[in-house]
């Protein structure tokens, strides 16, 4: 899909990802490659960790396995750290 809109709107393209509770977790940029933005959602923001982990709980999840985002950082100025 970032192909399609990138020529339907024919400029440069980022995106971010995040939640309510943590509203910028991954911030792509116009820096990094058309496929690196087509395939990613770019890389964690200043002060965030992200992990994600298998449903189970053993540990990491592989690539292309599904599992559950966990985080840890500030969000904003006096916040106290997200762990979700």
């Amino acid at each position: 899909m970032y192909h399609e809109v990138r020529a339907e709107l024919d400029c440069l393209l980022a995106h971010g990802y995040g939640m309510t509770e943590a509203p910028t977790i991954c911030m792509g940029s116009p820096l990094d490659t058309p496929e690196q933005l087509s395939r990613t959602e770019g890389r964690p923001v200043a002060g965030v960790e992200v992990r994600v982990v298998r449903l189970d709980g053993g540990g990491d999840a592989a690539a292309d396995t599904v599992g559950e985002v966990w985080l840890r950082g500030r969000w904003s100025a006096g916040a106290t750290p997200i762990r979700s």
